[in-house]
């Protein structure tokens, strides 16, 4: 669950264009720069959705289709953190559909081409 995944520059842009296109915020929200600001910032985004909208965070898990059963098992072995599990299972969510983009959708940058 705690896996980080590790992502280079153009990945990283391609994670923030996703997000930012699925929880409907402007990219200037959510820095890009290191994997652990976009990180650190999404976490703010869902402490406050936590906070203060709790019906917009539980929409957006819905529209990102991020697993129900992985998401309770997360939170009820540590329900202390909520907004690092959210944010981890987010990301993960996150990349797994960049990665089916990159392998079906002809143009898109795959993972060979970010290597080079």
């Amino acid at each position: 669950m705690n896996k980080l995944i590790v992502l280079n520059r153009e990945s990283l842009e391609l994670m923030q264009d996703s997000i930012c296109r699925d929880l409907d915020i402007r990219k200037e929200l959510l820095p890009y720069n290191e994997e652990v600001d976009l990180i650190a910032k999404l976490r703010e985004i869902v402490a406050y959705l936590l906070n203060y909208n709790m019906e917009r965070l539980l929409w957006i898990l819905y529209k990102l289709d991020v697993d129900e059963d992985r998401l309770k098992l997360a939170l009820a072995q540590s329900p202390d953190d909520p907004e690092s599990i959210i944010t981890q299972l987010i990301i993960q969510r996150e990349w797994q559909k960049i990665e089916t983009r990159q392998k079906y959708k002809p143009g898109y940058p795959s993972a060979e081409e970010e290597k080079w």
